[in-house]
């Protein structure tokens, strides 16, 4: 049940991340994409680890459109759909 509860406050913190990016960068003349690559990956690994693959693959087709290697995102959207589990932390 903790491990449970630190997933949904995870979840809740990177989703207020990517909400006040939306807000603050999306529209700047610059936005920081190193930023919000490191949200939605970081988001889309633990909906992955949560059990969303649905919800982890929409993220990481988010992260694509910035990544400066949208092939190895490819692949993780690959794996996600084919229910590979994500790398262990380390």
């Amino acid at each position: 049940e903790e491990h449970h509860k630190n997933i949904a406050r995870a979840r809740n913190l990177y989703q207020l991340a990517l909400r006040y990016w939306n807000e603050s960068q999306r529209l700047a003349p610059e936005p920081d994409h190193f930023l919000l690559a490191q949200i939605l990956g970081h988001l889309a690994t633990l909906e992955r680890r949560a059990g969303n693959p649905a919800r982890a693959v929409e993220l990481l087709r988010e992260l694509r459109k910035i990544s400066p290697n949208p092939a190895g995102i490819d692949k993780l959207i690959q794996d996600t759909e084919a229910g590979v589990p994500p790398a262990s932390a380390p």
